[in-house]
């Protein structure tokens, strides 16, 4: 997917640059042999910017005569103005520094210009996918049948993307699984599962995997409840299902203040199949290291949603092979046997006012998206006119039962029943003002003494902001503080078999989360969202923002938000530049291509 960098504008604010663009700009503009060291210089400081904001490479023909106006990274310098050549002079330039026999930090591949680092994750994972997709796996017809018949009761000629899916994975040695919240992935990867065990004469060794420790205990809650949906398969075959998952770097070994893994191409992980839900956080230096650290007969499975946000780091992976758009396979074509998009949603009524926003929001149609928020539904609504008047009434509606709850399976269940966002961590509109805000209404009504820093309180909801292997607690998990049977204040987690309770002394890295981030919330849902969006327009918003926070809501979804904000913020959206051609493509031409 070819998207632009914020180049449109014609001027490009100090802000948009940071001390690191301008040190590496002129470190290898001064370093490197070039015919033009001053173009040369502009080149690395906008594609140390792109790198920063996730793209893996810079399109030259973005650039070409492009004029970028900059203030320089000295205080009180006067702002300057510079004028890139034609995209054949750029090019030029690029072919005259003989960048590829030297092995010099950039690579020019195509009309993109790289630093090496990620020009060479992206043709490991390129060469990694060609050789998987050329990969399959014969099954006798009639057994396969067989074992699909009793997964699905839907008849052969009706279409079924799930049963499709299934199908298909099960030839493959590499598959890709697409689609929004509610479309049933881990039902279709559960019954996968099923099918893979069935059609092997031995068990085999399966992991479930996620990037991050939250989005690892929502799929294996999440894969539970699909198996109690396959009651009459054998026990055994069940049982073969792995009842837990791992964080994406615990899988791969990693090693305290180590880079690398302790999987890789020497030791590859022994598994017979992976599956990786949320892939679309997956960025490419760590999808890159997951293909290396696996056997060429290990069967993979990744399963996402890539309209949601890219992964935070450098690299929309999952989007580049995917696309966003489902409707471009089609059933009868099948283009591509190597990925399904499920596309129907079992979560939201199709017709109801949740799916239609997100769906207007993906077609980047802001009136109409927002028109469907000022119908004022049952499911989807502005909120009221002031953040005040917002905050007081999600303190009264959401937050007081948890603290009137007699027990902590009551608290609990209100606070995992709803969840205030917003898109910053600071700042005006952000979480860290409207965690203060909702402390002090909170404190107004007699709920809370004044909170002293650092200090816990019964009914004080936590956000854990690093992993602990030892606790089996990650970055991303969401609890409460509440009194034991002893009347000591506990940390208290939700788990499939019931609440955990973790003394307060262990710990690791946390803190308040009345109101967390979109990017938090990801692999994660409520039944009632509120979203506060900022007063003004800022990079981070982008209709894939909007769409990963109105999809967390399964039955109402409450917005604070201008007008003006909502519409440029549908109209923006957050492709990532690659390299990486999709998996249609790679299926159509073949290696090498």
């Amino acid at each position: 997917m070819q998207q632009a960098h914020d180049l449109n504008s014609k001027a490009l604010a100090l802000e948009s640059f940071v001390e690191l663009d301008w040190v590496l700009a002129r470190q290898l503009a001064a370093d490197l042999p070039s015919p033009d060291p001053r173009c040369l210089h502009f080149l690395v400081l906008l594609l140390s910017r792109a790198v920063r904001q996730g793209h893996s490479c810079l399109l030259l023909g973005d650039l070409a005569k492009r004029e970028i106006e900059f203030e320089p990274f000295e205080r009180n310098s006067p702002s300057e103005c510079y004028r890139f050549p034609s995209k054949q002079k750029l090019e030029e330039l690029t072919n005259e520094m003989d960048l590829e026999s030297k092995k010099l930090p950039l690579v020019l591949d195509k009309g993109r210009l790289y630093l090496r680092r990620y020009w060479a994750f992206e043709r490991e994972l390129k060469l990694a996918i060609e050789s998987r997709l050329s990969l399959h796996t014969e099954w006798p017809t009639a057994r396969l049948e067989e074992v699909l018949a009793g997964l699905f009761d839907t008849p052969a000629e009706k279409e079924d993307r799930q049963r499709l899916a299934v199908s298909s994975a099960l030839t493959r040695k590499f598959f890709v699984l697409a689609g929004g919240p509610g479309t049933g992935k881990t039902t279709t990867i559960t019954a996968l599962l099923v099918a893979i065990q069935q059609l092997e004469s031995r068990q085999l060794k399966t992991a479930l995997a996620a990037p991050t420790g939250k989005a690892a205990q929502r799929m294996i809650q999440a894969v539970t409840a699909a198996k109690r949906r396959f009651q009459h398969i054998d026990s055994s075959i069940l049982h073969a299902i792995p009842d837990n998952a791992s964080t994406m770097h615990r899988l791969l070994g990693v090693r305290r203040d180590q880079l690398q893994f302790r999987h890789n191409q020497d030791h590859p992980l022994d598994l017979d199949v992976l599956v990786v839900d949320e892939a679309s956080m997956i960025d490419l230096p760590l999808m890159a290291r997951l293909f290396r650290a696996l056997r060429q007969d290990t069967r993979v499975i990744l399963v996402g949603d890539p309209n949601q946000l890219p992964s935070v780091e450098t690299g929309g992976v999952f989007a580049a092979w995917t696309g966003t758009n489902p409707n471009l396979l089609s059933l009868k074509e099948n283009s591509c046997p190597s990925m399904v998009w499920l596309r129907e949603s079992h979560r939201f009524d199709k017709n109801g006012a949740i799916a239609q926003l997100s769906k207007l929001v993906l077609e980047g149609k802001p009136d109409e998206s927002w028109q469907t928020l000022a119908d004022d539904s049952s499911e989807c609504s502005l909120a009221g006119s002031s953040l005040e008047e917002l905050l007081n009434q999600y303190v009264t509606t959401h937050l007081i039962p948890i603290f009137e709850a007699q027990t902590a399976e009551e608290a609990m269940s209100s606070f995992e029943n709803s969840r205030l966002l917003a898109v910053t961590r600071h700042g005006s509109y952000s979480v860290t003002q409207i965690n203060q805000i909702l402390e002090t209404f909170l404190m107004v009504n007699g709920h809370i003494s004044r909170p002293e820093a650092g200090k816990d309180y019964r009914g004080k909801p936590i956000l854990v902001t690093q992993n602990n292997f030892e606790l089996d607690l990650y970055n991303g998990d969401t609890g409460l503080i509440w009194p034991d049977s002893s009347g000591e204040l506990k940390a208290v987690f939700p788990t499939e078999k019931g609440l955990r309770w973790v003394s307060t002394s262990r710990l690791p890295p946390h803190e308040t989360v009345f109101a967390m981030t979109v990017h938090k919330t990801q692999g994660s849902e409520f039944k009632h969202v509120t979203l506060v969006m900022p007063d003004r327009g800022i990079p981070l918003l982008s209709r894939e923002l909007l769409y990963t926070a109105i999809t967390r809501a399964r039955t109402e979804l409450n917005v604070f938000c201008e007008r003006e904000t909502w519409s440029s913020t549908v109209s923006r959206s957050l492709q990532r530049t690659s390299g990486l051609p999709s998996l249609a493509d790679m299926s159509l031409l073949g290696p090498n291509n």
